[in-house]
């Protein structure tokens, strides 16, 4: 009688402890269904605009006190291991321009692209202030400039790649930056990054989602991991770094997953 009450009070007791599992997960699934739902029903267009508001509308990228910082610690890192005796540099992304001020103040050559008017505006007028020769050519959205020139090294500005919609687009952004480099020449790219190669319960759940939605309305799919907190962003883990670098020519030589993610792919 009295294992028949224990077990009865045990199995009560599972159930209890599912239950309080389940609702705490209530407003984490509610988030990425909400997520979900404003992916799956932007198109394209849409979430670049939001992009562009978001990075025109946020002072900080467009004030000589951020620009002037230089490398952040991890970028100092990846530029003393990997960029050491490259003299001509291609920067994409360059936003306010503060990876060109960084890399110019170490004694190399220039040049750097931007999509966004506001940001080339100021970039070119802050670089100019402060006796700089690097310039920002305004370029169109996901576009790499082309210089005819050959590089030492590339940088795509911080966390811009990740904000690339596509896999496709992206291989063919970097590919471009590929025909522009020298054999072995470093690439810097920084994203947000998975601290494991297993995909969030988070991101299946924005994932099927806004792929549902995407299909309804006929558009491109989403992909796993695309993400959405004040911009668009996607979420990677090391084995898409891994095969969109080979993809586009280049090979791996460094993930780091802690701060904020990036990945050093050598021309090959």
């Amino acid at each position: 009688m009295l294992i028949q009450i224990d077990r009865y009070f045990g199995f009560l007791l599972s159930i209890i402890r599912k239950g309080q599992v389940l609702c705490q997960k209530i407003p984490e699934v509610l988030k990425a269904i909400r997520t979900g739902y404003r992916l799956g029903s932007s198109p394209k267009n849409k979430l670049h605009s939001i992009d562009e508001r978001y990075f025109g509308w946020e002072k900080k990228y467009t004030t000589e006190t951020y620009n002037k910082q230089g490398f952040y610690a991890w970028e100092e890192e990846m530029a003393n291991k990997y960029f050491v005796g490259c003299n001509k540099i291609l920067i994409g992304a360059v936003g306010g321009g503060r990876e060109a001020y960084a890399f110019e103040k170490r004694g190399c050559a220039v040049d750097a692209f931007e999509c966004n008017p506001k940001l080339v505006a100021f970039a070119n007028g802050f670089l100019e202030k402060e006796g700089l020769r690097a310039r920002v050519v305004l370029t169109q959205r996901d576009e790499c400039l082309v210089t005819g020139q050959i590089y030492d090294g590339a940088v795509v500005g911080w966390g811009a790649y990740m904000s690339i919609q596509g896999r496709n687009k992206r291989i063919a952004f970097i590919k471009k930056m590929r025909e522009q480099l020298k054999e072995n020449a470093p690439l810097l790219l920084s994203f947000w990054v998975f601290p494991t190669e297993k995909v969030s319960f988070r991101h299946t759940v924005i994932f099927y989602v806004g792929r549902t939605l995407r299909w309804l309305l006929r558009e491109s799919p989403l992909e796993l991991g695309d993400e959405f907190y004040m911009f668009f962003g996607h979420v990677f883990t090391r084995q898409e770094i891994q095969e969109e670098l080979e993809a586009a020519g280049f090979k791996l030589a460094c993930l780091v997953r802690t701060g904020f993610g990036h990945a050093v792919g050598l021309a090959s």
